[in-house]
This record gives structure tokens, sequence and C-alpha cells, in this order.
């Protein structure tokens, strides 16, 4: 984080998490400011019901075991959106619905119950990025879910960030890796 951004969220209560989806299991980083707090495990739980336990529990939750999937994801929801909270969903494309009737849509049952809750009412901040649409959300575009098409990176600009990120390689295979 910025120097110029961690000084602007010193001065108001806000809470940071964030849920990055494409790795083999999601991680959830809960960053009350002063900790950071990152959870990656392999288990038997699909990584959705286990972002699902940790978010409940990290927002306050008494009993996270409690109640269906949708029931958990309005009751996150409820928990979430009380607090001036910035959320990153980062890369959902893996829990959405591939091209066909039910693109965009999302497969479990509490992520639609909770980003549907979200887009009614937060007092936060919830941002995701996909490379499809969330057609849960879509009553809600325009209002409280405003969305922004991004470009894509030209194979220049892109070959530029993986330098900076520290990707070693040649410039030919840097410009072929990010097109």
């Amino acid at each position: 984080m910025g120097r110029r951004l961690r000084l602007l969220l010193s001065h108001v209560s806000i809470q940071i998490c964030s849920f990055v989806a494409p790795c083999r299991r999601p991680i959830l980083i809960a960053t009350p400011l002063n900790q950071s707090r990152t959870r990656c495990t392999s288990g038997d739980t699909s990584s959705a019901d286990e972002f699902l336990d940790t978010a409940l529990t990290w927002f306050g939750d008494p009993d996270p075991r409690i109640g269906t999937a949708w029931e958990k994801g309005e009751r996150l929801a409820k928990l979430v959106a009380h607090r001036r909270t910035l959320l990153v969903l980062d890369g959902l494309e893996p829990l959405q619905n591939p091209p066909g009737p039910q693109e965009g849509r999302l497969r479990e049952p509490f992520l639609q119950a909770f980003l549907r809750e979200l887009a009614a009412f937060n007092m936060g901040l919830c941002v995701i990025s996909t490379r499809t649409p969330v057609a849960d959300i879509a009553d809600h575009e325009g209002s409280s879910a405003l969305r922004r098409d991004l470009e894509q990176l030209s194979s220049d600009a892109g070959a530029k960030l993986l330098r900076a990120l520290g990707v070693n390689g040649h410039e030919a295979e840097l410009r072929s890796a990010s097109a």
C-alpha cells in the first residue's frame, strides 16, 4: 500500500479485506490497518466455504457454523455493510458460471446472497474484479453497483508491468506472456 494511501486510511475508521480467487485455494486478507491476516489452506472443504467461515469469524459472527449457505451470506453482508469496509473480491471468474444461459451467475449461494445484500445496502465499498459481469447484481447496476469495463493492457505495457513485478526474461517473452 502506498504511503499516501496509508496516511489517508489512518485518519478514517475502515477495514480492508481482500478475497483473491484464482489461486488453488482462495486467500482472505483482512487488514485493520495495523495488522494483516492471510489464510490459504488445502483441505476437504471448498475454498468458498473456508472463505465464508473465515470472513464470518473475522467480522464478529458468534457462530459461523449456524444456518444455510444463503443465510450465512446474508448474515455476512449485514456484518460487513454496517462498517466502513473496503472489500476487494479479486478474480471471481472461477466462482461464476461460464458462457451460456447462466453466464456470470455466481455458483455459490452464499456469494449470491452476500453480494445482493451488499448491493442493496453498504456503508463501505466492495470492488469486484472479473472478466464476466456478475449477473446476480445486475438489478443494481447504474445505482449502487457501478460497472467499469477496463481495456486490456498492450503487450508493451504488460511487459513493463511484469518487469516491474520482478519477472525476468527477454522482452519478446514478456510481451508474449502479457498478450
